[in-house]
């Protein structure tokens, strides 16, 4: 192991003899501190700039655990002390949450908070040293990003919406036109000219179809339930029905029973049914088809599930494109690029994360991780 850099031994001296280096710390770099007394934990000293970031001077804030879980929001109280609870029990388990308090002044001020459980030396907890950062400006952003992007999704249901009947006016009189020239012989650029126009139509209708149901992702969004992930890819499969056995995939599964998601059954069934599709069209056509879909589970943290095919894989300099709508990343098949969109989209919205790893050429894997908290 190298050697203990010089500056940071010397940095540790100085806070343990000059108290000026860590005030300069605490109140430079953090939004306030706070040190509690786990076996008594009525008692716990709260920085100045801790009641500083609610419009508080130091006297006028009693050091206690009271003030502040009285000050918290009612809805996060429950989330702290529970992450309290299991960081005392488990090490390993992050005290970290983002919560939210009451200004002096009425408004809202969001905190990261995070914590340290100092111990016996049986490993029991006897104090938690903790740090708050303010968010607020952040969250504020978040939520108007959060707004502005619903508008966005109201606005292309609208318009998607109200593109169909212009383009059925448009089906109908290319129907009525391929029934009037029936009866006359086409030339070969006509019966071209037809195809053209009988596909855009075909096309384009596909397409504001595409773009409706990926407006309609969250809408009316049942609220989150424990479910067996088994549960979900086989409701799945069983969509996916014909297009299964005729395509002659094999499917092999190793889902333990214990693994759940607390999330819509109904959106991610059909997020799991979207990325078996997928694996079904862009499978090689020299190739028999094997998908593997496995999950696991990471304690309380959250469980993931891995669909692995040997299809025709996605080049590794297009996987950030793969995710976006209307992206087709290859020139064969009927695609229109929407598939791993709708995927990312509901998995964003059961807070979860997707992630994707491809060779290019034989191997395509999509991994979705949710945690097993509501967010």
């Amino acid at each position: 192991m190298d050697e203990e850099h010089y500056l940071k031994r010397e940095l540790y001296n100085l806070i343990q003899v000059d108290p000026a280096i860590f005030d300069f710390l605490q109140a430079g770099s953090l939004d306030g501190i706070f040190y509690w007394d786990v076996s008594k934990p009525e008692h716990e000293w709260l920085s100045p700039a801790f009641k500083s970031a609610f419009g508080y001077e130091d006297h006028e804030v009693p050091n206690t655990s009271a003030w502040w879980q009285e000050n918290i929001f009612p809805e996060d109280l429950p989330v702290a002390l529970d992450n309290f609870r299991k960081h005392c029990e488990d090490p390993d388990h992050p005290y970290d949450q983002t919560v939210r308090y009451r200004h002096r002044d009425g408004s809202t001020v969001w905190v990261r908070c995070r914590g340290l459980a100092i111990r016996d030396e049986e490993g029991n907890a006897i104090r938690l040293l903790g740090a708050h950062q303010n968010v607020t400006e952040l969250m504020q952003v978040r939520e108007e990003l959060q707004l502005k992007n619903a508008q966005l999704e109201q606005y292309a249901y609208v318009a998607s919406h109200d593109l169909r009947a212009p383009l059925r006016t448009i089906a109908g009189f290319v129907d009525v036109l391929a029934l009037s020239l029936e009866e006359r012989s086409l030339t070969e650029d006509e019966q071209q000219a037809m195809s053209e126009i009988t596909g855009g139509v075909t096309r384009m209708n596909g397409l504001i179809a595409a773009l409706l149901d990926y407006s309609r992702i969250g809408k009316n969004q049942k609220p989150p339930i424990p479910v067996p992930v088994a549960d979900l890819v086989f409701a799945a499969k069983q969509a996916l029905g014909s297009d299964l056995t005729e395509s002659g995939v094999t499917v092999s599964e190793s889902i333990p029973d214990e693994v759940t998601w607390l999330v819509d059954d109904v959106l991610m069934s059909a997020a799991i049914q979207n990325l078996i599709a997928n694996s079904i069209k862009y499978r090689r056509p020299e190739v028999p088809l094997h998908i593997s879909i496995s999950a696991a589970s990471s304690g309380d943290r959250g469980a993931e599930l891995t669909v692995l095919d040997n299809g025709q894989g996605i080049d590794p300099t297009k996987l950030e494109r793969a995710t976006k709508m209307f992206q087709r990343l290859t020139v064969e098949g009927e695609g229109l690029g929407i598939g791993l969109a709708n995927v990312k989209r509901s998995v964003e919205y059961s807070h979860g994360t997707l992630t994707i790893d491809s060779d290019g050429s034989t191997f395509t894997k999509v991994t979705i991780w949710i945690p097993s908290v509501e967010r």
